[in-house]
């Protein structure tokens, strides 16, 4: 808008009514929130304004006089627009469930209408001070195990692994970490309210101990949210994985490197199914490093849950492996029948635990994956970003390879 006024023209600045007439009679500058009046005033009044993303600037002159001048949006402004608290605007902002939806709808639809945009650092202080005030002490982390209880988690060398990178790598950022178990509690409306009582607005959801878990019921809209592992799929929100494309090229280039002719993939079809056929694909497109490139698909065993069985070992046998690419830490299978790791047979683990170097093949490095997620997540807390991105991000890291002794050579 910009030019000069009409006579009875009626000015709308931030949603108020600035009555020229009153200005006149001023005769002193107007500040916010006048709201007032126009008359014919044509000669005397000009408004300009221009709205960008993220800033609004309003100004109205009289002669060479500034009677009105806005240059950022707050939540004062949102408020008095939508008829509300200083404070509902920001609960409302934040996702809190005490906002009524419909109102809730029309304060968010206000700031986007005024552009209004987040200082993020005074957003991350803010947030600070509240849970100091509720009795935190700095910005906590959740950190969400799906399926499986703390004690559990903490004994598995896998969910182990991945909860001291993510606590390891907070503090070291600045923030504390809380583990919370969805076994605790009887549904995810209760864990909720125990989120929101312990001032957590940070979210890590490790992978689930359940292969076929694939959506977890929270409102994403309230928190800041990072997704570990494969497994669960809904919402898309921004995850860490493991490169397993990357992870199976670097054992078949060593395998090929110590003298193996004949790989054979013996992974559980869960597995193959949780990481969307990537471990498979990434195995039959580079096996013809090693002459195979007819019947490739020969090359994986995936039929059964239970890997050490009879039909596996005929199986072995008759596609003459000398080497087994699985996903399991450890080659008992294979040794129950019979065979001499690696004398009679090689053998390449996917998921190496790091405390039993014996193995050779992929040490996953969970802690980096849980690095990985607070990097992420501390983004997301600065830029203070909420709910389901529009476009979802994933950042893959490559594991290391650990020698061992599972392999001849």
């Amino acid at each position: 808008m910009a030019g000069e006024l009409d006579s009875g023209d009626v000015v709308v600045v931030m949603g108020k009514f600035l009555d020229i007439e009153k200005v006149l009679r001023r005769g002193t500058p107007l500040n916010w929130p006048d709201s007032i009046c126009g008359k014919n005033c044509r000669s005397y009044i000009t408004v300009s304004s221009h709205l960008a993303k993220g800033r609004c600037s309003v100004t109205v002159t009289y002669g060479n006089a500034a009677l009105f001048n806005m240059t950022t949006v707050s939540l004062k402004h949102i408020a008095e627009l939508a008829g509300v608290s200083r404070q509902t605007v920001s609960r409302a902002l934040r996702g809190e469930r005490y906002v009524r939806p419909e109102l809730a709808k029309k304060i968010l639809q206000t700031a986007e209408t005024l552009g209004y945009k987040p200082n993020p650092r005074i957003t991350a202080l803010i947030s600070e001070l509240r849970n100091q005030n509720k009795g935190h002490r700095g910005v906590t982390m959740g950190l969400i195990l799906p399926d499986i209880t703390e004690k559990d988690a903490c004994a598995n060398y896998f969910h182990c692994g991945f909860i001291t990178g993510v606590r390891d790598r907070a503090e070291a950022c600045g923030f504390r970490t809380e583990l919370v178990s969805t076994l605790d509690y009887t549904s995810m409306a209760a864990l909720e309210r125990v989120l929101y009582a312990r001032g957590i607005e940070l979210l890590i959801i490790a992978p689930s101990a359940i292969v076929g878990r694939h959506h977890l019921g929270l409102h994403w809209n309230k928190y800041a949210s990072v997704l570990a592992g494969p497994g669960i799929r809904r919402p898309r929100l921004n995850r860490v994985l493991s490169n397993y494309y990357l992870n199976m090229i670097q054992i078949l280039r060593r395998l090929k490197a110590l003298g193996y002719q004949r790989p054979a993939l013996v992974v559980k079809r869960s597995i193959l199914s949780r990481t969307g056929g990537v471990i498979e694909a990434a195995f039959l497109l580079h096996l013809s490093l090693f002459g195979i490139t007819r019947n490739v698909r020969q090359m994986v065993w995936s039929n059964t849950p239970s890997l050490a069985n009879e039909n596996l070992a005929a199986w072995l046998k008759k596609n003459r492996v000398d080497v087994v690419i699985s996903d399991q830490p450890d080659p008992r299978q294979i040794t129950s029948f019979g065979l001499s790791v690696p004398r009679d047979m090689g053998y390449v683990s996917m998921t190496c635990n790091p405390d039993k170097p014996e193995v050779s093949g992929i040490n996953p490095d969970l802690a980096r994956l849980g690095a990985n997620a607070v990097d992420q997540l501390s983004g997301h807390y600065y830029r203070n970003e909420r709910g389901i991105p529009a476009d979802a991000k994933i950042v893959m890291h490559e594991g290391k390879w650990q020698p061992g002794g599972t392999l001849r050579g």
